[in-house]
C-alpha cells in the first residue's frame, strides 16, 4: 500500500500527459485547419494588384478580408471575432508578434511588404481535466497560423506589324484574333482510401454490416462502387465512370442532402442509407482510363535463404526470402526488415502480431504468392530504416544511406502479385481479417501489368479483401485491380494521392473585321502586345 500510494502521483502525471496530451494535439490540429481555411479564403478577396484598401464606401477591401477570415475561421472550428490584435481600435490587425487572433495583410516578407499575401493567426484555451486535479494547471492555449498568396495569371497576344503595299485594294478583312485561357487545376479527393485500376462497375464493393454512422475516405476507380448488406454505409468522396456506372453508387441518395452523417458536420441523426456524400464524374474530366494514381514500387530480389540482410546495402532493392507454401511469419529470429515469399502455392499469413514498433516490416508476395493478415488485433507498420532519419510523410523520391531513390515507395507496406483470383486467401491477392487492426503504409496489388485494363465482364486482377473490424486504425493507400470492404470496419480516411482535375480549356475568337478599300500610296502597321488577366492561384505559403 505504501508503494501504491507512491506511485500514485506519477501515474496521474502519465494519466495526464496521455489523456491531456491528446486532447491539446487534436485541436492544435483543429486550430491549424481553421487558419489554413480562413488564410485560403482570405486570399481569394485580395486584388490581383495593388493593396487591398481599407478607404472607400462600404464595405471595404479590408472589411471584405476581415469578414471572410472570420466566417471560415468560425466554420472551421476557431475564433468567429479577431479581437487579438495589440491596436487599439484595430484589434482585427496584428500589431507585435504576439498577436493571436488577428490578420496581417499586408505580410512582411524577408522585410518586403507584400500585397498579395494575407497571414492569420489564431489560439484557442483548451481546458483540461487531468492536469488541473493533480495542480499543473487547468487551461491551455493552442495557436496556429497560415500565411496564403494570391497571384494573378496573365497571358498575352501578340499581333505582328505588317506592311501594306500601295495599291487599290477594294475590301480587306482582318480575322479575329484567338484568345485561350484555362481555369485552374482543381484537386479531388486528397487523403485518398484506394485507387481501383479495374472498369467493372463493382470494383469497389462495400458489403456486411458496414460502419454505422463513421464514414470511409476518399476512393477512386475506373469502374464503379456497389453497395449490398446492412444500412448504414458511408463514404465520404468518389471519382468513378458515372457515364457507364449510372446505378454505382445509387443516387438518389448518393451525392444528395439525403446522405448525411455526423462526421461530415451535419447535425443527428445520421441518415440510415447506404450512400457518398460527394460523388465526381471522372469520364467527364479525364479520358478514361487512368493509370495508377502512385507508381507501384519495383519489387525487391530475394536473398538466398540464410543469407543476413544489412539494411545499408539491401534496403530498398533486396528481401529476406521466406519460402515457399503455407508459412505463418513470427518475429522469432526476424528482426524489422523487408521479407518475401515466392511461388504461386504460396500464402504467407501474418497472425495477430503487433509489428508496429521499431522500424516496422514491409512483405512482399512474389511470383503469384498472396497474403493473408488476421488474428485480434493485427498491427503493421511500413519498414523504414531509423538510421535514415525521420520516416517519411511523402512518396516521393527520397535519401537513405547516402543514396536516392525514386522507383520505390517508401510507404510499402503489403505487396502481392496473385493476379488470378484464385489459389490462398479466400481467392484474392490481400486478406485483411480480424478486428481492431492498424495498417500504417501503402497496399498493392497491381497484378497483372497490362495498362489499359479491359473494359469486360470477364476481366481478373488483384483484389483487396477486407473483413471483420480490419480497418479501424491506421493510415495509407489501397492500389489494387479489385476491392471487397466487408464486415463492421469502422473508418478509414487514409492519406493517399488526389485526383488532380485539369483546368478546362476556353478558346475565344474576336469577329472578323471588314476595312473599305481605298487607294493609299502603302503604310506599315506595327505589331501590338495584349497582356489580361486570365486567373488567380491561390497557394497555403506558410
Amino acid at each position: 500500500m505504501v508503494l501504491v500510494a507512491l506511485s500514485m502521483p506519477l501515474l496521474f502525471a502519465v494519466v495526464a500527459l496521455v489523456i491531456d496530451g491528446s486532447t491539446l494535439m487534436a485541436q492544435r490540429r483543429t486550430i491549424q485547419n481553421a487558419a489554413d481555411a480562413a488564410s485560403l479564403a482570405g486570399a481569394q478577396e485580395l486584388p490581383a494588384a495593388g493593396a487591398c484598401s481599407s478607404t472607400g464606401p462600404p464595405p471595404t477591401c479590408q472589411d471584405r478580408l476581415r469578414t471572410t477570415i472570420e466566417a471560415y475561421s468560425a466554420k472551421n472550428g476557431g475564433p468567429s471575432t479577431l479581437d487579438g490584435g495589440a491596436n487599439p481600435g484595430h484589434a482585427w490587425l496584428c500589431s507585435v508578434p504576439s498577436d493571436t487572433n488577428c490578420y496581417t495583410n499586408p505580410y512582411v516578407r524577408s522585410g518586403i511588404p507584400n500585397d498579395q499575401l494575407v497571414e492569420v493567426r489564431l489560439s484557442k484555451a483548451v481546458p483540461t481535466f487531468f492536469t488541473g486535479a493533480i495542480g499543473l494547471g487547468s487551461l491551455f492555449t493552442v495557436r496556429a497560423r497560415a500565411v496564403t498568396s494570391a497571384n494573378p495569371l496573365t497571358a498575352t497576344t501578340t499581333t505582328p506589324g505588317t506592311t501594306i503595299a500601295g495599291s487599290q485594294d477594294p475590301n480587306t478583312t482582318i480575322p479575329g484574333a484567338t484568345h485561350t485561357t484555362t481555369d485552374p487545376d482543381i484537386v479531388f479527393g486528397n487523403g485518398g482510401v484506394a485507387f481501383e485500376m479495374s472498369r467493372l462497375c463493382g470494383a469497389i464493393s462495400y458489403t456486411g454490416a458496414g460502419a454505422g454512422g463513421v464514414p470511409l475516405g476518399a476512393f477512386a476507380t475506373n469502374g464503379g462502387l456497389s453497395f449490398s448488406g446492412a444500412s448504414p454505409k458511408k463514404v465520404t468522396s468518389l471519382l468513378y465512370d458515372k457515364t457507364r456506372c449510372t446505378a454505382n453508387p445509387p443516387s438518389p441518395p448518393s451525392g444528395t442532402s439525403a446522405c448525411t452523417a455526423t462526421a461530415w458536420g451535419n447535425p443527428p441523426p445520421d441518415s440510415n442509407n447506404s450512400c457518398v456524400q460527394t460523388l465526381g464524374d471522372l469520364n467527364a474530366i479525364l479520358p478514361l482510363p487512368i493509370n495508377w494514381l502512385l507508381t507501384p514500387p519495383q519489387a525487391p530480389t530475394p536473398l538466398p535463404v540464410g543469407t543476413a540482410w544489412t539494411p545499408s546495402t539491401d534496403y530498398p532493392t533486396r528481401c529476406v526470402e521466406l519460402g515457399t507454401g503455407n508459412i505463418t511469419f513470427t518475429t522469432a529470429g526476424h528482426p524489422p526488415g523487408i521479407y518475401c515469399v515466392t511461388g504461386a502455392t504460396t500464402s504467407l499469413t501474418i497472425a495477430g502480431l503487433d509489428l508496429t514498433t521499431g522500424d516496422g516490416y514491409t512483405f512482399f508476395a512474389l511470383g503469384g504468392a498472396s497474403i493473408e493478415v488476421n488474428g485480434n488485433p493485427p498491427k503493421l507498420k511500413f519498414y523504414w530504416p531509423s538510421a535514415c532519419g525521420a520516416r517519411p510523410t511523402s512518396r516521393a523520391s527520397f535519401t537513405c544511406f547516402g543514396q536516392t531513390t525514386s522507383n520505390y515507395d517508401p510507404w510499402t507496406l503489403l505487396y502481392a502479385t496473385n493476379p488470378t483470383n484464385s489459389g490462398q486467401c479466400n481467392k484474392n491477392a490481400i486478406c485483411l481479417d480480424g478486428s481492431n487492426g492498424q495498417f500504417t503504409g501503402d497496399v498493392f496489388a497491381p497484378k497483372p501489368d497490362v495498362f489499359p485494363p479491359p473494359p469486360t465482364l470477364t476481366q481478373t486482377g488483384g483484389t483487396v479483401f477486407i473483413a471483420g473490424g480490419a480497418v479501424t486504425a491506421g493510415s495509407g493507400f489501397f492500389e489494387s485491380w479489385m476491392i471487397s470492404i466487408q464486415g463492421n470496419t469502422g473508418s478509414y480516411t487514409g492519406n493517399g494521392p488526389g485526383i488532380v482535375i485539369p483546368g478546362a480549356t476556353h478558346t475565344t475568337t474576336d469577329p472578323d473585321q471588314t476595312v473599305t478599300g481605298q487607294t493609299h500610296p502603302g503604310t506599315t502597321v506595327a505589331g501590338s502586345a495584349t497582356t489580361v488577366t486570365t486567373g488567380t492561384t491561390v497557394g497555403l505559403d506558410e
